[in-house]
């Protein structure tokens, strides 16, 4: 019985090379394997399936094409035992040139963003490998991960990176408070953009754990999750390198709009797009934006920010911020209202959804 469902689970998720319907394609070269087969393998309930064999032609040259996955998905290049990772988001099509002797070192992979994300987190984690934990590049390197991960905490890279083992130790920690942060901002951006993904429950119940491991009360940090409709200060210097508090302007009777962002997102330029609209008909009837940016370039920021109207600060932290923690953002952009009584009242998810919601405060 239990081979039987194990065929079933195969089956349900086995990858043909035939045409036609939503496909993904794998292709590329292996240097020096002439007519070799390497496995096409899938990450299954914790385990590697192997989907097919592919065979290479007299150049090392190979190509497969099969069924997009449901949900965005981590597939492996087997070849005697050495693999590289890489990921199918629908119908991406991914290319791979390496070379038998540096075959899962000296890769490159291309044609997704993820992919070149995905080469990237592997490159810099095989050079941790080589190093004793602890070693001062692994702190580094963290950083750089979180600034992949605060641009698209709902991407399978994202999960991937915050599952990612070096030697056989988890690179993210659920004892260290920094890690359990950056592990919230996937949790939370899968529970937001992908209910219904099979890994959101799993990311959520390791972020939980790691809160439990890690939680030390503080008051204000409590305050957004004892009692939402209290609004947690903010302060933080503004383009003209003036300290501008949240909680000044929500004391003084406006409607105040608290956005998180990031000037890089692809959301960016329409989010500020409402925002100047909102700003030009409301600013004369108390109504102020406290915009908050998280771009990896403080200058980049003070330049995109130099002619918005509204109130633009900048965290220095980036994403191990106690703001993000404390307002449970997970993804980028995050937007709140705040009432004419100070009080944070509705978290807006949808940015089309702006108007209608700020509306209802003015």
């Amino acid at each position: 019985m239990k081979k039987s469902i194990l065929s079933i689970a195969i089956s349900a998720v086995l990858l043909t090379a035939c045409s036609g319907g939503n496909e993904f394609k794998v292709a590329g070269t292996v240097e020096n394997a002439d007519g070799e087969t390497l496995l096409l393998e899938r990450a299954l309930s914790g385990r590697w399936i192997v989907i097919d064999s592919i065979k290479t032609d007299g150049g090392g040259n190979f190509s497969f094409s099969g069924e997009a996955p449901a949900y965005p998905e981590i597939f492996r290049l087997d070849r005697k035992g050495k693999f590289i990772y890489f990921p199918i988001d629908s119908i991406d099509e991914v290319t791979i040139k390496t070379d038998t002797a540096v075959f899962d070192s000296g890769y490159e992979l291309s044609g997704s963003e993820n992919a070149v994300w995905m080469m990237r987190v592997d490159s810099i984690s095989r050079r941790l490998a080589s190093l004793p934990y602890g070693d001062p590049a692994y702190d580094s390197a963290k950083v750089e991960f979180a600034e992949m991960i605060l641009k698209d905490p709902s991407s399978i890279v994202a999960y991937y990176t915050v599952n990612k083992i070096i030697g056989d130790r988890p690179l993210y920690s659920l004892n260290d408070r920094e890690d359990v942060r950056i592990l919230g901002a996937v949790a939370n951006a899968y529970d937001t953009h992908k209910p219904s993904d099979p890994r959101t429950e799993l990311l959520k119940n390791v972020f939980f754990a790691g809160r439990r491991n890690t939680f030390v009360p503080t008051g204000k940090a409590d305050t957004v999750y004892v009692n939402e409709s209290q609004i947690i200060d903010i302060s933080l210097i503004d383009r003209n390198g003036k300290m501008r508090h949240l909680s000044e302007e929500a004391a003084k009777g406006n409607v105040v709009v608290l956005n998180f962002t990031t000037y890089l997102a692809d959301e960016s330029p329409a989010l500020n797009a409402h925002f100047a609209e909102l700003y030009k008909k409301y600013a004369s009837s108390g109504f102020q934006i406290f915009q908050i940016c998280y771009d990896a370039n403080e200058f980049n920021w003070k330049s995109a920010a130099q002619n918005l109207p509204w109130i633009t600060v900048y965290d220095p932290a980036g994403a191990q911020s106690e703001n993000l923690l404390r307002y449970n953002v997970g993804a980028l952009p995050a937007i709140f209202i705040i009432n004419r009584n100070g009080e944070l009242s509705e978290r807006v998810i949808n940015i089309d959804d702006i108007d209608a919601a700020v509306a209802r405060y003015i």
